[in-house]
């Protein structure tokens, strides 16, 4: 083989060991904010329930990057734009459920990109179970999330 032959072998071997055959997205808003529902007990004073601890473990399974979370924040900051909550419940949260992440308090002024540790994996059929929680507020907050993504 002459020196180009070569070369080019290289080069496409080179290629293709660097190529990443997948390629993923950051965690979509709506799957975020469909997520919250059965925590909003929670979030306005009451105990997490069984639903609520199982959102928080998926929404930690959807943050696995520092990307992601910070792309998971910035829907709950979202959030508090349209709904009012104690942004100090949220921190408490997972250790409520049991789980070693933690969540910083997401308010209007926080700044997502500071945050590291935190946030949860979408299972529809879950979804479809709390949809009769949703009340007027977070019925609106849906659309909203829906028609800005």
């Amino acid at each position: 083989m002459d020196r180009i032959h070569i070369m080019w072998f290289v080069t496409v071997g080179l290629l293709l060991t660097s190529w990443r055959p997948y390629v993923f997205a950051a965690p979509n808003c709506a799957r975020v904010v469909a997520m919250l529902p059965p925590c909003w007990g929670f979030i306005t004073g009451q105990d997490p329930s069984e639903f609520c601890c199982s959102s928080i473990k998926n929404l930690e399974d959807m943050g696995k990057t520092k990307e992601d979370r910070v792309a998971m924040c910035n829907c709950v900051k979202q959030v508090s734009r349209i709904v009012s909550y104690d942004p100090k419940r949220i921190t408490v949260l997972p250790k409520k459920c049991g789980l070693d992440s933690t969540f910083p308090p997401i308010d209007q002024e926080y700044d997502c990109k500071e945050y590291v540790s935190f946030f949860p994996h979408n299972h529809s059929s879950f979804i479809v179970k709390f949809y009769d929680w949703l009340d007027k507020d977070f019925t609106t907050l849906y659309y909203y999330v829906f028609e800005n993504y």
